[in-house]
C-alpha cells in the first residue's frame, strides 16, 4: 500500500528488522513510520528502531533505581553504562520486564543484562 512498486524483497527486509529488534509495534506505528518516510522505503528499514521506545542511559540509570531504590546512584550509573556499551537495542519495557524479573537480586541484574532483549 505504501510502496506499491518496490520488490517484496523490501518488505521482508522490513519485517526481519522488527524480528532482529524483537518490537512489538501497532499498525499504527508503522503506518506513521512509513508515512515519515513515504518516498523512501530503504530509509525506512534503516531507521525501524525510531519506531521503539529504546531506553537512554539516563533512562536505563533512573528505571534500576526505581526497582533497586536502597543501591547507590553509583550502581545504577554503573549499570546504565555497561548495558549502553553494549549496544543491545532493548525499550523501556524490556528493561521492565528484566528487571521485574531480577527483583531483589541487582547484582544478579549487573551479570545478567546481556540477557536483556529475551525480555
Amino acid at each position: 500500500r505504501f510502496y506499491p512498486k518496490e520488490p517484496l524483497d523490501l518488505a521482508q527486509a522490513f519485517s526481519d528488522k522488527v524480528e532482529q529488534y524483537k518490537l512489538v509495534i501497532s499498525p499504527a506505528q508503522v503506518q506513521g513510520h512509513f508515512l515519515v518516510h513515504k518516498d523512501d522505503p530503504s530509509t525506512a528499514i534503516e531507521n525501524i528502531s525510531a519506531i521503539a521506545d529504546f531506553c537512554t542511559l539516563g533512562q536505563l540509570q533512573q528505571l534500576f533505581k526505581q526497582f533497586f531504590p536502597d543501591e547507590s546512584s553509583s550502581v545504577a550509573d554503573d549499570f546504565g553504562k555497561r548495558v549502553a556499551a553494549s549496544k543491545l537495542a532493548i525499550t523501556q519495557t524490556q528493561v521492565r520486564r528484566y528487571l521485574v524479573k531480577h527483583e531483589g537480586q541487582p547484582l544478579v541484574a549487573m551479570e545478567k543484562f546481556r540477557t536483556l532483549p529475551d525480555y
